[in-house]
């Protein structure tokens, strides 16, 4: 597992932020993150910002529009809980999106139940062919881990490799690797 985890902090770390719908479409949310940018001098390229399927239900020009600015600042978006809402996939093709991220509800279940290792091998496959990265919420154990590299998907997230740390702790655990 070692050798995995440093083969991924060869690339700069990137910061994942989840977005409301309700804060996106309130607010000047893109402002607010140059803003951010601007203050604290993180580069733009290394913030992902996460929303839900549901804000792209929102067919408005104003949605469309601040995600693009966000595309255009080189902040990655991520459709966060993929699968668990009602979108459309069209929109998949309309919207600026670099990211899939599976639920946790149906990698739960991939060694166990077909219907949701079939739903997780079919979610992997479009982003691959959309040119999407995919990305696997909530692994907790190695048969998972193994089902997911073997369907080559692209980011494995969970428990199995940490659960939620401290910044001086992530500091020390990776430090001196």
């Amino acid at each position: 597992m070692g050798e995995q985890v440093n083969r991924q902090l060869d690339e700069p770390i990137k910061i994942n932020v989840n977005i409301s719908s309700r804060q996106f479409q309130r607010q000047e949310i893109v402002s607010i993150i140059k803003n951010v940018l601007d203050e604290t001098k993180f580069p733009a390229e290394q913030l992902v910002a996460e929303i839900t399927e549901s804000l792209l239900i929102d067919d408005s020009g104003k949605t469309y529009r601040q995600l693009k600015e966000l595309h255009d600042m080189g902040i990655e978006i991520a459709i966060d809980d993929f699968g668990t809402g009602y979108s459309s996939l069209s929109y998949l093709k309309k919207f600026p999106i670099s990211k899939l991220k599976i639920d946790q509800s149906f990698i739960a279940d991939i060694e166990n139940d077909a219907e949701s290792l079939a739903l997780v091998k079919t979610i992997i496959s479009l982003a691959e062919n959309l040119k999407l990265q995919s990305v696997a919420e909530g692994v907790e154990t190695a048969g998972q881990l193994a089902l997911l590299t073997q369907m080559q998907c692209v980011t494995i997230q969970g428990y199995y490799f940490s659960k939620p740390m401290l910044e001086k702790d992530f500091i020390a655990k990776f430090s001196d690797q």
